[in-house]
């Protein structure tokens, strides 16, 4: 299965000064993908920043400004918020499977590591779930990001 890992740059960074390579030995690059690294092109990169499932990932946590190809994080209060409904509907969800006694070790494990059920990996400072990703984003509350490079991986 392929999937983006989305680099995420300062919003002083010029698009020349993007990052086109991956961390050599990143543990989360190690764990989830088997390879990584090509970069996408303008189009599907463009096509990311513009989709459908972007902005259902980031509802309730941040805003996509897909002209400006930047994303700004909502309040700390909004995003804890939707963290904690996030998790309540999650728990919910696992508790029905294990009452139809469909849950298995691995869905459960998997709950933590694809948030929203979105394969996507995020290169902030480091390589991230998108479940840790959107955990910590907290601390990005209120601040600003242009959408870097995006890099193909599969797992």
């Amino acid at each position: 299965m392929h999937f983006p890992i989305i680099k995420l740059e300062t919003i002083d960074t010029p698009v020349s000064d993007f990052e086109i390579n991956l961390p050599a030995e990143d543990h989360c690059l190690d764990t989830y993908t088997d390879y990584c690294g090509d970069l996408y092109s303008t189009e599907d990169r463009k096509a990311v920043i513009n989709s459908d499932w972007l902005k259902r990932l980031f509802d309730g946590f941040a805003t996509i400004n897909t002209e400006d190809e930047t994303i700004t994080f909502l309040d700390k209060d909004t995003i804890r918020r939707n963290f904690r409904e996030y998790l309540k509907e999650l728990t919910h969800k696992l508790a029905d499977e294990a009452d139809k006694e469909e849950l298995s070790g691995f869905m459960f494990r998997w709950a933590g590591v694809d948030f929203k059920d979105f394969p996507t990996l995020f290169y902030l400072d480091y390589v991230q779930t998108s479940f840790s990703f959107m955990e910590d984003s907290i601390y990005l509350a209120g601040q600003t990001y242009k959408i870097g490079n995006i890099f193909d991986a599969h797992a």
